[in-house]
């Protein structure tokens, strides 16, 4: 069976690039932050805004960030109950 090279998606319902710009390290960073909650979500979140503004040299950041405020407790919640399972 051939192995196929497909790239994770960081950037989950969202585009990994904007133009030319690729925002997949924000959205990388992001999921860390929300893997390792050693920073707040609302930091994680404003963290993930600044990075996708800078990098995309727009303001699309704001609306990852009205996305993530408004649905990304899911996924924080769900890494704070497996990450504990563990230990």
């Amino acid at each position: 069976m051939k192995k196929t090279n497909k790239k994770k998606d960081y950037c989950t319902l969202f585009f990994e690039k904007l133009n030319d710009y690729d925002i997949s390290g924000c959205c990388k960073i992001h999921d860390d932050d929300y893997e390792k909650q050693s920073i707040s979500r609302k930091e994680a979140d404003r963290d993930l805004r600044l990075c996708v503004n800078t990098v995309s040299k727009s303001t699309v950041g704001n609306i990852m960030y009205l996305g993530v405020r408004i649905a990304g407790w899911i996924f924080w919640y769900w890494h704070r109950l497996y990450s504990h399972k563990d230990k």
